[in-house]
């Protein structure tokens, strides 16, 4: 079963095109992050439609991993790469 964390990492009751999830929050244990603040106010401004997702645009780090999709981590002793 694939999560909805590249939506919110928080649970959540879902909306339009997004199911509903728990946390994938484990430490405090309710599962929210700990925000300042000045950081929840803003994240509670956001609009749905400015997410890069909704865009067709990749999400960056360090969402992308958590989005559902073909990744490939390639690694030596010298460096480790992501591939997505």
């Amino acid at each position: 079963m694939r999560g909805t964390a590249n939506w919110n990492l928080e649970g959540h009751t879902g909306g339009p095109g997004v199911p509903a999830s728990r946390s994938v929050i484990v430490d405090p244990p309710d599962g929210k992050i700990p925000y300042h603040p000045a950081s929840l106010v803003k994240r509670n401004a956001k609009n749905p439609a400015d997410d890069p997702q909704a865009k067709c645009f990749l999400s960056g780090l360090p969402r992308i991993n958590y989005t559902p999709g073909p990744f490939q981590i390639l690694q030596n002793a010298a460096m480790t790469v992501f591939i997505y």
